[in-house]
């Protein structure tokens, strides 16, 4: 925009220029042309002049000659003697006055030179009619009046001149008056095309100065602008680096801490999240120096911007509008509230306190919502991620390990060089369970023997459902006899659980190995297997150890338990 104003506004200016240059040219030519009427003007009235001298002195000879004739002293020899003088000086004069009408067509077309003309033609002729001396009586009259009418053409001829002259100079008059007006106009507009152009000049580049510091002040908003968003670009990557290197959600919020306090140093900000039961906030993230402006708001369900899902913006806590909990504040502020999402669910907030009537500007309140952002990106991906390892690792039905992650915990202790007891558990009579009572009766015993397995054992121990109704439990650091001894009392305690809820009664057998039987988990497990399947041979409901240490073992108490519902 503004390049195309500088070539409109310099186009303009030239224009202007040829326009003055155009004006100044046309007065000089006019000038020039003056001038030059004046030079010939000055030339004509020299010649006039002359032309004039030479006429009068040809009318003195003239007169002279016609007084010689008529003196009787005088002899006509005497008198025609000065007759070839006064013919020549009329004959110049008759040539300078053909130059002065040659020169007076510039400038002169007055009646007096016309007149002036036709008598200096009857002078002419006059002079040049023919005239004898001789051989007539009367020649001298004839010669005496050829010169009186010589004479009086001069005279008519002089007074010609005079009119000419009288002319010349009324033309001169209006000439010079017409010149300096003439002069006087060609400067006027001159002066105004140049002040014209002048003013056009001054008020274009008034106009292009205005226009380039507005340009200026809108390049400088530009830049800022840039540097800004590059600035919270760089802010939002590493922010981003720093949350990507945290694996745990304490780390994250160490992250937040840090970036807020960078982001928003001079304000009290504070990140509440929900417990697991989604009723209270805990402060997990503070930072700035009022703790007087921390929010009083306990749970999401009473926050504002949290059930709204909106950033909120108050000016002062004293304001009719203000969030019911900030008008609790001991002194006036003001505040943002920036809600927290978890997958789509709002599950805290970003409080940041700052001055009475001086809420966060727009840089801060982008900064407060790209953390919060952030943040909730990074713990809504690390609870999905572990939400998913937990269902990739864990059994639906019963909520214990699945097979796979059992392997995996069980050759992490193999790695360590743990020592542990493996038993393989299965559940008695399970498929008479579901044809008699349904398939929900034999998925409710199946949690209800997970339940009861998971309540005997330490918070070390390992247990897992290995397939249908078969169940691996892992004791590390346990010899045989205190594995039986466990699993025994796992064995009571399940005849107890199912007397007390008149569920379907079903019993369990187990199958014990010791880690030094073999050095695989996959010869652990063929090992418990093979005991376990001598249980069942036994008669079901009974722990049996692996045959190389069966003698060491004293025999497990009887489970005081009801009936199995069908024996095989």
């Amino acid at each position: 925009m503004l390049h195309r104003s500088v070539y409109f506004v310099g186009g303009l200016v030239a224009l202007l220029l040829i326009a003055v240059s155009l004006v100044a040219t046309i007065e000089l030519a006019a000038a020039h042309s003056r001038a030059s009427t004046l030079v010939a003007r000055n030339a004509g009235e020299e010649v006039l002049a002359t032309a004039q001298a030479d006429i009068a002195a040809s009318q003195l000879t003239i007169a002279q000659a016609l007084k010689a004739n008529q003196s009787a002293t005088v002899q006509e020899a005497t008198a025609q003697a000065v007759l070839p003088k006064a013919l020549a000086q009329q004959q110049r004069g008759l040539s300078d006055l053909s130059q002065y009408k040659q020169l007076a067509r510039h400038w002169s077309s007055s009646n007096a030179l016309a007149e002036l003309d036709d008598d200096m033609v009857r002078l002419q002729a006059v002079t040049n009619s023919p005239s004898s001396t001789t051989g007539n009586p009367d020649g001298l009259l004839f010669t005496a009046s050829k010169l009186e009418q010589m004479s009086v053409i001069n005279q008519e001829v002089q007074v010609d001149f005079g009119e000419v002259n009288a002319s010349e100079q009324s033309w001169s008059t209006s000439f010079l008056a017409h010149n300096r007006a003439a002069t006087n106009s060609g400067l006027t507009w001159v002066l105004v095309t140049a002040g014209l152009a002048l003013l056009v000049a001054v008020t274009a580049n008034g106009l292009l100065a205005r226009a380039a510091r507005r340009r200026d002040v809108e390049l400088a908003a530009r830049d800022r602008d840039l540097e800004r968003v590059a600035t919270a670009n760089e802010f939002e990557a590493r922010l981003q680096r720093a949350l990507e290197l945290s694996n745990t959600e304490d780390l994250v919020f160490g992250v937040v801490d840090q970036a807020l306090e960078e982001a928003v140093p001079e304000l009290s900000v504070e990140m509440l999240l929900a417990d697991s039961s989604r009723a209270h906030f805990q402060q997990l993230v503070t930072t700035g120096g009022e703790p007087t402006h921390r929010c009083a708001v306990e749970s999401p369900a009473e926050c504002p911007a949290a059930q709204r899902g909106e950033v909120l913006t108050f000016e002062s806590s004293l304001a009719l509008d203000a969030c019911p909990y900030l008008k609790q504040q001991t002194d006036p502020c003001s505040a943002v509230c920036v809600p927290v999402s978890v997958s789509g669910v709002t599950v805290g907030v970003v409080h940041a306190a700052g001055g009475h009537r001086e809420a966060p500007g727009l840089d801060r309140r982008s900064a407060l919502e790209l953390v919060a952002r952030r943040a909730s990106d990074r713990i809504g991906m690390m609870r999905a991620f572990s939400r998913s390892e937990i269902q990739a690792s864990t059994d639906a039905l019963t909520g214990l390990p699945n097979r796979r992650s059992l392997e995996d915990d069980v050759r992490r202790l193999s790695i360590a060089g743990i020592p542990y007891v493996l038993a393989f558990a299965d559940l008695d009579h399970f498929k008479t369970v579901n044809d008699v009572h349904g398939h929900g009766a034999g998925d409710q015993a199946l949690r209800v023997f997970s339940r009861v397995l998971r309540d005997g054992l330490r918070p070390g121990d390992l247990l897992g459902r290995y397939g249908g109704e078969e169940f691996v439990v892992v004791l590390p650091n346990c010899d045989a006899a205190e594995a039986v001894q466990v699993l025994d009392r796992t064995r009571l305690d399940l005849a107890l659980v199912l007397a007390e809820a008149g569920s379907p009664v079903f019993t369990v057998s187990f199958g014990v190995a010791p880690s030094q039987l073999g050095e695989r988990f996959e010869d652990m497990v063929s090992a418990a297997d093979a005991a376990l399947l001598e249980a069942k041979a036994m008669g079901r409901d009974q722990i049996v150890v692996a045959a190389q240490i069966r003698d060491a073992i004293p025999p497990p108490a009887q489970a005081q338990a009801p009936a199995p519902l069908a024996t095989g």
